[in-house]
């Protein structure tokens, strides 16, 4: 059984996504709600059935037909409190690179309770709103942002 976590913790820190998904809807109470959700992508097939079948969750599947060579690809996903705080409580101590995410993810779920969005204090709401902030920073890609403008790079109507 550990082995099995941390191989599934080694799986997600590679190929995986730890995140909160940000849904505006008008019924919400504050027009925002924040879900916890897990991902991992793979080419494998049954990679993604063992998965579901051992953890629970959605299934989809992707085809690329604008690139020849690639192969169709396989997404696991889990949403909710009530599957995604067990899931990277069990799978926590094997996290390495996304460590931190779970971190965060695991947070939110501990403060979120058996209420819905409309039940949350405008506290609880910007709370999560830090939470759901400081993951874009932990999840981005790339290079960050410049912080300052630099001249050569500034145009100007002549």
């Amino acid at each position: 059984m550990r082995e099995e976590l941390a191989y599934v913790a080694g799986l997600l820190d590679g190929e995986g996504y730890i995140g909160i998904a940000r849904m505006a809807r008008d019924q919400y109470k504050h027009g925002v709600n924040y879900t916890p959700m897990v991902k991992l992508v793979s080419t494998h097939e049954p990679l993604v059935s063992y998965l579901i079948e051992r953890f629970g969750g959605n299934r989809s599947h992707r085809v690329f037909p604008s690139h020849r060579n690639s192969r169709d690809a396989f997404e696991w996903g889990i949403r909710s409190r009530r599957r995604v705080l067990p899931f990277l409580k069990q799978i926590r101590p094997w996290l390495r690179v996304k460590a931190d995410a779970a971190d965060v993810v695991i947070g939110l779920c501990e403060s979120m309770g058996r209420w819905g969005c409309n039940g949350m204090s405008d506290e609880e709401f910007q709370r999560r709103t830090r939470l759901w902030e400081d993951l874009r920073r932990l999840n981005h890609r790339g290079r960050p942002p410049a912080e300052t403008e630099r001249e050569d790079t500034l145009h100007t109507a002549g």
